[in-house]
């Protein structure tokens, strides 16, 4: 196995290991629950503490690093893939904007004119109405002779 290689293996003597002094933290730490975990969290955050102070990239820079990681291909493609999807949606929004402008006008210059007589008819029935009233009595305009059948069948 592993333990059965051939290499030398080199260990150094703990006194000859220099202590390197640490500038005192900025804010107390917060308060901890006390337990048996305590030094062994202490210990894991002070660690973190020390990776934090060593990072001075931007997310700009690490995002580059990032896409470093992936093949040629790979970028290329997604780059593609990217373009081609804002394209798409520029035209899907011009060509649903003319969409929308073609059917509105369209439906307002068909089906305008079609309101505008039904209304017109409308107002004729209701002027027919008072005009009967007014000649024949309130009580015999409500009734009106024959019974209102509706438009005819088809």
């Amino acid at each position: 196995g592993a333990a059965s290689t051939n290499e030398a293996v080199t260990i150094e003597d703990v006194a000859d290991v220099e202590e390197v002094s640490r500038p005192p933290l900025v804010d107390p730490p917060m308060a901890r629950p006390s337990g048996a975990g305590t030094v062994a969290s202490t210990a894991a955050d002070d660690d973190d503490d020390d990776d934090d102070e060593d990072i001075d990239e931007t997310l700009s820079e690490r995002l580059v690093g990032l896409t470093e990681m992936f093949p040629d291909f790979v970028r290329n493609g997604t780059v593609s893939l990217v373009k081609g999807s804002w394209d798409a949606t520029k035209y899907m929004y011009g060509f649903s904007r003319s969409a929308a402008w073609i059917f509105f006008s369209t439906a307002s210059i068909l089906f305008m004119p079609v309101m505008i007589e039904s209304e017109r008819l409308s107002l004729m029935d209701q002027q027919k109405q008072q005009k009967t009233q007014m000649l024949l009595g309130p009580g015999i305009a409500g009734s009106g002779g024959a019974p209102a059948l509706g438009p005819p069948p088809i």
